[in-house]
């Protein structure tokens, strides 16, 4: 359970809850199959079986269409090149019961560390590792190889319910290492969420997840969020979008109307 100073308490599931309804498929997954390897990007930056990642700044400025995105899967689009696991899910891909009754489908042993590499691309690392360049292969189109021998593979794997469940494995996996140090933190510390409603808070529970689920922190705004003012829902949004420009915006907004969907669901 987690404590609160004051009257708001939300358990471990309830949290998880809030981040998978309201930030997983309102705001990351959206419209997305999300059981299928994915990818954030515009279909600007798609191209003949590439991927051109914008520049980062503009003039010196930050570039709000940049983005930093890799290949990812499920409702809280677990991406494989950040956590590197490219490897892991071949070898679970190849070992599972999938294909001790479908042998053909296994992945050939000398693809295993190309299509690891393969899968862990983003935008600061290529097939060696390196960032020599802002051009990456979409396995997901253009290239035949790819497409058939890993990522057909991949997909039609996560549609069985062994697959399923690993890709909620890697969900739960994203939520205990990237998410849950900052909810727990943040909600008994912040007079603001403490003095709202139950169903403000959740809106700003998910607005906060969204931003740490993008950001990978709150740094930014945290002295804002426990500071001894009282500051109202609108104020928090706000100050949110002014720290990171319009590069959460969207995502932010969508947060809140699946948090308010939440609470509607939950009376």
């Amino acid at each position: 359970m987690l404590e609160t100073q004051n009257k708001l308490s939300f358990t471990d599931n309830e949290l998880k809850s809030i981040t998978v309804n309201a930030v997983g498929r309102s705001s990351e997954a959206g419209t997305k199959a999300i059981m299928r390897i994915g990818l954030a990007s515009e279909e600007q930056y798609l191209a003949n079986g590439t991927i051109k990642y914008p520049d980062k700044y503009i003039n010196g400025k930050p570039n709000p269409e940049s983005f930093n995105s890799g290949f990812s899967v499920g409702l809280l689009q677990w991406d494989i090149g950040q956590q590197r696991n490219g490897k892991e899910i071949i070898e679970i891909y190849n070992n599972s019961n999938y294909i001790k009754e479908n042998p053909t489908l296994a992945i050939s042993e000398k693809d295993i560390e190309k299509f690891a590499k393969v899968l862990e691309q983003n935008r600061d690392r290529d097939l060696n590792g390196e960032n020599t360049n802002l051009t990456r292969i979409d396995i997901r189109r253009g290239n035949d190889y790819y497409r058939e021998n890993l990522t057909r593979k991949l997909n039609n794997f996560f549609l069985t319910n062994e697959g399923f469940k690993y890709v909620l494995s890697l969900q739960e996996r994203h939520y205990d290492e990237r998410l849950k140090d900052t909810l727990d933190a943040i909600i008994p510390k912040s007079p603001s969420i403490q003095n709202m409603s139950r169903e403000y808070a959740i809106e700003m529970i998910a607005a906060i997840t969204k931003v740490t689920n993008q950001q990978g922190n709150i740094k930014s705004i945290e002295p804002f969020l426990i500071d001894k003012n009282i500051h109202t829902k609108q104020e928090i949004v706000n100050k949110i979008k002014d720290t990171y420009s319009n590069s959460v915006d969207k995502g932010v907004d969508n947060a809140i109307e699946g948090a308010k969907l939440y609470n509607t669901l939950s009376n």
